[in-house]
């Protein structure tokens, strides 16, 4: 995740790479933990504060990159976030009781 967010490097860039993650992002998560099978992400307000990435089609294009990193780790089922120690369910959702426990799930 840390990479992750950190975004493409100049050879990746130059082999034709991109990412939404950049120098913004890089440093943004404060801690990754995984317990009962869920990963739980805890990020900072500066990531959640982003420009640009609470439009639709960016935060999906987030949301997808951070889900195909963590689901890349066998013994992870689900992702939560948390934002300076909320829960944190993304740009365009209220953490209400409509949304489900834990926020993603593997495909």
């Amino acid at each position: 995740m840390t990479q992750l967010l950190v975004g493409v490097t100049p050879k990746e860039s130059a082999a034709g790479l991109s990412s939404s993650f950049s120098t913004y992002t890089a440093g943004q998560l404060r801690s990754a933990t995984i317990e009962n099978r869920i990963a739980t992400l805890e990020l900072t307000a500066g990531f959640r504060d982003t420009n640009n990435y609470s439009a639709g089609t960016a935060s999906t294009f987030v949301m997808g990159q951070i889900k195909v990193t963590v689901f890349n780790l066998p013994e992870v089922d689900g992702i939560e976030f948390k934002i300076d120690g909320d829960r944190w369910c993304g740009w365009e959702n209220p953490c209400d009781g409509d949304i489900p426990v834990p926020l993603f799930t593997r495909p």
